[in-house]
């Protein structure tokens, strides 16, 4: 085999290639698009922002009673909150009620706590009526932001719970000893400042694993792989076309061996498909970073992609040569290649939102090139080197190209 006019054909046919813009569109366009469909469809990155410094605003018009303003404590509570609340909420304080709705309103905060005039008198234990009427209190919320109003409610109604249970021992207590009385406002804070009698102790493990479902770390590497199956097939049909169109003919009347010739073809479709992987590899990766994603789309071990694009690369390679040289013409070549890889990338899962990256049809989705080629890469951004998916991939390179180029060199008889 002549090297440099090998290596001269390989040249031609990819510069060929990727000078086509419908080839482009085809190869590199259409993948790309339907992977950010697919992304943004179920949703995007697994990883939460933190919230804090929700803005919430507290008028508080509550005259007080004999054991005090519970509605001051409630607005002390917020607007001087205890360590650990303080980096959530930033309070402030207002006097009117309909300016604090009218900043919900607008989107300058997320709640306003409106507490009446009232609120100490009816939750007071030495009302006559306490516990025969409901306490009054106002929370005006955001509807754009019901996470946050629903933090803001929570905190609202813990504060609440404490000052009703402080007040209901303090009702049964001077109604069990009288003299209680003359300490009641000091029971009452007591009870209300207590701190809860059980203490939760969280700790954080070590992350094992991936436990986010990121969507592009699933359908990147399915489309892409998807659609490598028939850049190689079309790759492969091409040079079927060239014998119908005379071209190869007057190739082959040259001083170049027949050898040279597709080996040089050949060779063109794999370095194609290889640069369309690292095409999409880049492109989803930028996909990636703009829809917010903290971890890579295709891992951080560029060693292993590239290992995997190449192997990946020969084994579709191997599919395309086979699946074509089992028709009997271009027409056939083409439409057969359409079918059948759309079968092998139905049951190897390139439709599915997989988040496990289990074969989604069960043991059926093994018999399929694309399940091994796109979970492959689905494992390495995971963290996992998919020893087992490159030998089974490499297995299908050299049983499917070698009976392949067998059966297609005689199509391609001149």
């Amino acid at each position: 085999m002549d090297v440099k006019k090998f290596f001269l054909i390989v040249a031609l046919n990819v510069r060929r290639w990727f000078t086509d813009p419908t080839g482009l569109l085809f190869i590199v366009v259409a993948p790309l698009v339907l992977t950010a469909i697919f992304g943004l469809a179920f949703g995007q990155s697994g990883t939460e922002a933190p919230i804090r410094d929700v803005p919430v605003l507290v008028v508080n018009q509550d005259r007080g009673a004999q054991v005090g303003n519970f509605g001051e404590q409630l607005a002390s509570f917020f607007l001087e909150a205890p360590e650990g609340l303080a980096e959530l909420i930033e309070a402030q304080r207002l006097a009117s009620a309909e300016e604090a709705r009218q900043r919900v309103r607008s989107g300058a905060a997320v709640a306003a706590i409106i507490i009446p005039e009232t609120f100490s008198e009816r939750l007071s234990a030495f009302n006559p009526t306490f516990g025969e009427q409901k306490i009054a209190l106002e929370l005006y919320t955001d509807a754009a932001s019901p996470i946050s109003a629903q933090i803001v409610s929570a905190i609202v109604r813990q504060f609440l719970n404490r000052l009703t249970n402080a007040n209901i021992a303090l009702s049964v207590a001077v109604g069990q000893n009288p003299l209680l009385l003359a300490r009641a406002a000091e029971i009452a804070e007591r009870v209300a400042s207590a701190e809860p009698p059980i203490a939760f102790s969280i700790t954080q493990g070590e992350q094992t694993r991936q436990t986010t479902f990121e969507p592009l770390q699933v359908f990147a590497p399915s489309m892409a792989v998807f659609f490598l199956g028939f850049a190689m097939a079309v790759g492969i049909v091409q040079i079927m076309q060239e014998k119908e169109n005379g071209t190869l003919q007057r190739m082959l009347v040259t001083p170049t061996s027949r050898t040279t010739i597709l080996a040089g073809m050949m060779g063109a479709t794999y370095i194609n498909g290889v640069l369309q992987l690292i095409l999409l590899i880049l492109a989803t990766s930028l996909l990636g970073a703009l829809m917010g994603m903290q971890s890579p789309v295709w891992g951080t071990d560029a060693v292993a992609i590239a290992l995997i694009v190449l192997v990946v690369s020969a084994a579709f390679m191997g599919i395309g040569t086979l699946i074509v040289s089992l028709a009997k013409d271009r027409v056939q070549a083409q439409a057969l290649s359409s079918a059948i890889l759309v079968v092998l990338g139905t049951i190897g899962g390139s439709f599915f939102a997989n988040e496990s990256a289990s074969a989604p049809l069960g043991p059926i989705s093994y018999i399929s090139p694309t399940y091994w080629g796109s979970n492959a890469f689905t494992q390495l951004s995971g963290g996992t080197f998919p020893a087992l998916h490159l030998v089974v991939l490499i297995g299908f390179a050299l049983v499917t190209f070698g009976i392949g180029l067998q059966r297609f060199t005689q199509r391609v008889e001149v």
